[in-house]
């Protein structure tokens, strides 16, 4: 019986990992597309129009509210 809790527990660490390294992957990825986006709001003057009409928003409303006009 003890044999099968460690096995499980073994198990439900290594689950637990995966989990945390595609959590890391996931958002460094939302992360790099969204710096992507500010350099390029930032090359069209998009991204200081933007922040002298709303000091107060944070990049990644600029981001958001940028990607909804682009559509």
């Amino acid at each position: 019986m003890r044999k099968i809790l460690n096995g499980a527990w073994c198990a439900a660490k290594w689950v637990l990992a995966a989990g945390v390294v595609v959590a890391a992957v996931a958002y460094a990825g939302s992360s790099d597309y969204r710096d992507a986006v500010v350099t390029e709001m930032k090359n069209n003057g998009t991204y200081y129009s933007m922040l002298h009409e709303h000091p107060d928003w944070t990049e990644r409303q600029m981001v958001e509210v940028y990607e909804a006009a682009r559509r």
